[in-house]
């Protein structure tokens, strides 16, 4: 897993690196390839914002999220990449899945005239 921080208009510290880290790690438990993560953390005015781009193998992730605070753009940044990931990988299982063919159901019928004893 590639991790990889950019700083604008803000100081560049390694707690907010290691939260970063932390929170969207927990996103690479539902993929199997290997992953790149880009992540661009700017301030403008007093807006934080946080732009995530997950890469893996076969799909590209893409979010960014305003508050105002840091943490708590990487906070809603990783709950809204890691709905992408599940609903992508969901979507994947359920077409994969051979669950989703029609059933036919055949009841059984008695003969006529005869009787249960």
């Amino acid at each position: 897993m590639n991790f990889s921080v950019t700083f604008r208009n803000l100081e560049a510290t390694d707690a907010i690196k290691e939260y970063a880290r932390q929170k969207l790690g927990k996103v690479s438990k539902y993929l199997s390839e290997p992953i790149d993560f880009n992540v661009v953390l700017k301030v403008e005015k007093h807006r934080h914002s946080a732009e995530v781009t997950l890469s893996s193998e076969r799909k590209v992730f893409n979010c960014k999220e305003k508050t105002e605070d840091m943490y708590s753009a990487i906070d809603k940044a990783a709950d809204k990449l890691e709905r992408q990931v599940k609903k992508a990988k969901d979507r994947v299982q359920s077409k994969r899945s051979p669950g989703n063919k029609p059933e036919l159901i055949v009841e059984d019928e008695k003969e006529p005239g005869a009787t249960s004893e």
